[in-house]
């Protein structure tokens, strides 16, 4: 009997590939939601011509599609394909920004690739360790490509990065602020941090064209979408696209999916990795997860940062990606029994809009001020 994979997530086509290698039959399952027709034909268009020929216009236009959906959405391609609306995710959504995905691939649609291992520290408490996991680190780089370079954060991160990275080449502005964090490295080390090149889960071969955010053109920044169409290829794998699970229980003969279509599905065992909230709304709907689930998420926050030393060349013009271009970690036990994770963003064409509209009204008259910056 094989066993099933809620989800063609990363966490789902991870386990999928897992269970492969132990010889196991997997059936794979998922909302099986993909990119319009006419979306993929906007974005093969550009695909099909080098970023240096592209009217100004289409390329405008293709990062304006990314706005004027329904509040609370992220799009890619111009398109809600990846994420479903409040009312599909949640009974009562109120001010909940939160959605869950039924998209082949699942949320890794819409991410920014940013990837890290997770810290020794950060573990304390868990069942597992981070030796433990290190072998299955290299496993999944087997699938995933992951761009950096061996910088100060090796030390802290020695898993996660293949053998001989391939990193994407930073942005003007990221250059220098890495050039001044290497220069620094001992100075930041003296105060529980290191600094270096984001590590990117993105494909050899980026144009830097700048509409990572927005979708990229070729496909490089990696999606588990690719993976769930190469797993469906494999001789033991049983891909079934456009099936919900409504709920999971335990039979005398082995696991049962019930789907939302009303039919059953039977397994040895169930993988579920259906995604943060989908997975909940499953447990919950199963009673195997008493009455209520606590949603626990790191706090984070965004600040702009503005540089004090001049460029040669407009950070806004020629060649470059809209990704994180840094890392920053901390890890002080003084200020929090946890690392501290920064990213470092440089240029891209959304900045003046959000500045603007997030600050501008709290300093009234400093509108023109934004874009300038």
């Amino acid at each position: 009997m094989a066993d099933i994979v809620v989800g063609s997530g990363p966490a789902g086509v991870a386990a999928a590939r897992a269970l492969l290698a132990r010889g196991r039959c997997v059936i794979l399952l998922d909302g099986g939601a993909v990119l319009e027709a006419e979306r993929r034909a906007v974005r093969d268009r550009l695909a099909a011509i080098p970023p240096d020929r592209w009217d100004p216009a289409e390329r405008r236009a293709y990062i304006d599609a990314q706005r004027g959906g329904t509040p609370g959405q992220v799009r890619r391609f111009g398109s809600d394909f990846a994420m479903e609306p409040a009312a599909v995710t949640f009974a009562e959504a109120g001010p909940v920004a939160l959605r869950a995905s039924r998209a082949v691939g699942g949320l890794s649609n819409l991410w920014g690739t940013a990837v890290l291992p997770f810290a020794a520290g950060d573990m304390r408490g868990w069942p597992v360790t981070a030796d433990d996991l290190a072998p299955h680190y290299r496993s999944v780089l087997d699938f995933l490509p992951v761009s950096g370079r061996r910088d100060a954060l090796s030390t802290r991160f020695a898993a996660g990065l293949p053998d001989d990275p391939v990193p994407v080449a930073p942005s003007v502005q990221a250059a220098r602020l890495l050039d001044r964090f290497d220069r620094a490295a001992p100075a930041l080390a003296r105060l529980r941090m290191a600094a270096g090149m984001a590590r990117q889960a993105v494909a050899p071969g980026c144009r830097r064209c700048g509409l990572c955010l927005a979708g990229c053109p070729w496909g490089l920044m990696w999606t588990a979408a690719g993976e769930a169409a190469t797993l469906a290829a494999r001789p033991r794998v049983d891909y079934r696209p456009g099936h919900v699970v409504r709920a999971l229980s335990e039979g005398s003969e082995g696991a049962i999916c019930h789907l939302a279509d009303g039919t059953n599905l039977l397994g040895e065992r169930v993988f579920l990795a259906a995604g943060v909230l989908e997975s909940a709304r499953i447990l919950l709907a199963s009673g195997l997860a008493g009455d209520e689930l606590t949603l626990r998420e790191a706090r984070h926050a965004f600040l702009p940062a503005l540089e004090r030393w001049p460029h040669r060349t407009r950070p806004d013009r020629g060649p470059l990606t809209t990704l994180p271009q840094a890392f920053l970690e901390l890890d002080d036990p003084a200020i929090s029994p946890f690392g501290v994770h920064g990213q470092v963003y440089t240029w891209n064409d959304e900045y003046a809009r959000d500045l603007t509209a997030s600050y501008g009204a709290r300093l009234p008259g400093s509108g023109p001020l934004w874009p300038w910056l």
